[in-house]
């Protein structure tokens, strides 16, 4: 279930669609179902490692109501591992029909007391491509650690007869370009998405410019709902935001998603009037000193219906 809302800004209207963690009215249904298809509408594919983590990345997306994951055992070998997202008009799936070697599923982002598992490692499996870095370390649980204290990797294998560790990050989605079944491979993801990061939860707003690669830019009610949105890009750490204050007419309202190596800004340059912050990937959302919330009440901007 996701929530429109209305956002008037002088005389446009604007409608925003958004998934949010808190749950909805819509049934909650965490079961993942083998050998059946859903069919619905595509969004697009990308790799998983199985369909739990197939199931993590549906609830993630803001558009994704169910998916099909092709597993292992699919006898086209190019098409295996493949995450089918998927929505339809009633958040239902068109038709579900038995299919061997898929399984499919509902998002969780409905769901109150069901966290998506991460999955944390795949034996035998090889996330193929997308080095940025690699190193000599005594195991996996090392190598896992290494990938969760730096920001900018988002999956890693780790080759247990080299004891290589690789580092690896995606410009498009943090999921990896290819999967292979390799027996001296271990790969999986950073903790950081599963709340098991070691970096610090960075909730404050300063009033500065936050220096790095622009990743995308899109519009936004207030710097609360920028934060929002960058916490749900998998590619943001970081953002600026120009409020309704701002001088240039045309820059007002534009939320600017950022990223670096390092998970910090390149630069930061204390400006007045622009506002800047860190996303939430990092922080344990189940308490409530985190405010995150799917909508402000802003005078003269937004109307909820």
């Amino acid at each position: 279930m996701h929530y429109i809302t209305k956002i008037k800004l002088t005389n446009v209207v604007i409608l925003l669609s958004l998934y949010v963690y808190l749950g909805s009215s819509k049934e909650c249904i965490a079961q993942l179902f083998e050998d059946t298809d859903f069919r619905g509408t595509d969004i697009y594919p990308v790799l998983a490692p199985d369909a739990a983590f197939c199931q993590l990345i549906c609830s993630k997306h803001a558009s994704c109501m169910f998916f099909t994951f092709t597993t292992k055992e699919w006898s086209q070998i190019s098409n295996r591992f493949f995450c089918y997202l998927k929505y339809s008009s009633n958040g239902s799936p068109v038709s579900s029909n038995a299919l061997l070697a898929v399984t499919s599923g509902y998002s969780l982002s409905t769901c109150e007391d069901v966290t998506p598992t991460c999955a944390y490692l795949y034996v035998g499996l090889d996330f193929i491509s997308n080095d940025y870095y690699n190193t000599s370390m005594n195991n996996y649980n090392a190598c896992q650690q290494a990938c969760a204290a730096d920001s900018f990797c988002q999956y890693f294998s780790y080759v247990t007869t080299s004891h290589q560790c690789y580092r690896k990050y995606s410009m498009l989605v943090s999921s990896p370009a290819e999967i292979y079944v390799l027996p001296d491979v271990i790969s999986g993801f950073s903790l950081r998405d599963c709340g098991g990061s070691i970096l610090d939860c960075e909730q404050q707003l300063s009033e500065a410019d936050f220096g790095g690669t622009v990743v995308a830019s899109v519009y936004a009610p207030d710097a609360k709902y920028c934060q929002l949105i960058c916490s749900h890009h998998p590619m943001c750490q970081f953002f600026t935001f120009f409020p309704r204050t701002w001088g240039t007419a045309s820059e007002r309202f534009v939320c600017y998603l950022r990223n670096s190596k390092t998970g910090n800004p390149t630069q930061v340059t204390k400006t007045p009037g622009m506002i800047s912050g860190y996303s939430f990937t990092s922080c344990d959302l189940s308490h409530s000193k985190y405010d995150i919330t799917c909508f402000c009440l802003v005078s003269g901007i937004i109307g909820v219906i």
